[in-house]
């Protein structure tokens, strides 16, 4: 009688009825896994042993993984166990190998041979000039990784000539115009000049003379 009563609500209110959540939808068998990250390549030209680093996302950085420490302990049965300790954080700058080091430089390469200019990417292949050369790389080129160039020699420098003079200087004169330029003289000599530049040259003749 309750339960009919109850359809006819204007006779017998019916009791508030409270509905169940529904369960969450279970996934459907075989369906495929969330997509893996989207990482860009290493920018970072750096040769690591044991793999790259991974950051949060799974995405590998230009850091090296460390060789994992082993280190012996005892577990509650007296047995000796391994476990690996916490990597060690390294620096993520490529070593720079200094050109100079371990060269015997009396036997290196050449002159217009080929040689390796600062940092070398592979100990291995980093040549270097002999004693007195110089290893040159052109100015524009770009370098992915080590320079490489060829091996000159210096350029060499050539001493200034002392002025010739164009007329014979008298042996009495202390100052000289060689036509543009004054120059002190002595012992017939010119030892010192001015460094003017002369759109026309004019005679050469003596300025002072010397008493004796």
């Amino acid at each position: 009688e309750h339960t009919q009563s109850c359809i006819r609500p204007w006779t017998t209110p019916c009791e508030e009825v409270v509905q169940a959540p529904s369960p969450p939808p279970v996934p459907a068998m075989g369906s495929a896994p969330s997509p893996a990250p989207l990482c860009s390549g290493i920018l970072c030209m750096m040769y690591c042993e044991y793999g790259h680093e991974l950051d949060d996302h799974g995405c590998p950085m230009c850091q090296c993984r460390v060789e994992p420490v082993i280190e012996n302990t005892l577990d509650s049965s007296g047995h000796r166990r391994t476990q690996d300790m916490p990597p060690i954080a390294i620096d993520p700058m490529p070593p720079v190998v200094d050109p100079g080091f371990g060269v015997d430089t009396s036997v290196g390469v050449s002159e217009g041979g080929r040689c390796a200019s600062g940092f070398c990417e592979n100990a291995a292949d980093c040549p270097q000039c002999q004693a007195g050369l110089t290893c040159v790389v052109p100015a524009d080129m770009m370098c992915a990784g080590t320079c490489y160039g060829t091996c000159h020699a210096p350029p060499s420098v050539l001493p200034t000539p002392a002025p010739t003079p164009s007329a014979p200087i008298n042996p009495d004169c202390v100052v000289w115009n060689d036509g543009c330029n004054t120059c002190q003289v002595r012992n017939g000599n010119m030892v010192g000049c001015t460094r003017m530049m002369c759109f026309h040259q004019g005679t050469p003749h003596c300025l002072v003379y010397g008493h004796h």
